[in-house]
Parts: structure tokens; sequence; C-alpha cells
């Protein structure tokens, strides 16, 4: 990693991205539904791998810990909740990476 992007301003920013995903992920009755896909999505997207890295958190010890497959598999199984092709594939591949995992 560029030791630039190590700084501490960046790893704020980092945090405070992640932060707010969270925020989405666990208060899905008080988020925009739009808003609470996206943010399950992205926790557990490639594109949020950069931004775990820069608050120097392991994304694929995080997940697990935020309970983020319990949010996961509630979107996939929701009839009423419309997820892209994009959005259905990052949830389904990423549960399917973290069962793989499972000893």
């Amino acid at each position: 990693m560029d030791d630039d992007f190590e700084t501490a301003p960046t790893v704020a920013v980092a945090v405070a991205v992640i932060g707010q995903a969270m925020k989405d992920l666990y208060r899905k009755n008080l988020v925009h539904i739009n808003d609470h896909v996206s943010a399950v999505c992205w926790l557990g997207s490639k594109a949020g791998i950069k931004w775990f890295d820069a608050a120097n958190i392991a994304q694929d010890s995080a997940l697990p810990k935020l309970q983020w497959d319990v949010y996961a598999k509630a979107l996939l199984s929701d009839d009423e909740v419309f997820l892209s092709d994009g959005e259905r594939r990052v949830l389904t591949e990423t549960l399917e990476y973290f069962e793989s995992r499972r000893p």
C-alpha cells in the first residue's frame, strides 16, 4: 500500500466511510431501503476492500463480526426489495466465500 494512503487523515476518512455504511446496515428501518441495500452490498464488495485496507481493518474478519451475512440473506430472501443483478451477485458471491471458509 502507498505510504501516503496510510496517513492519519486517510485512516480517519476510511473509518468514517465504513462507520456510515455500518449505520445504514443496522438502521434498516430508519434509512431509505436503497441506502440499506447499498450499505450491505458495499460492505461485502471488492470496492469496499480498499476502504477497509485504508482503515487497517481486515474486511473478511470484520464482516462476520458485523453479522453481515444476516443482512445479506435477508435482502436476498425479501421479495419486496429490488436488487440489481450486480447487487444480487455481490451478496451471493460474498456469502459463498464466507460459507467456503467455515470449518
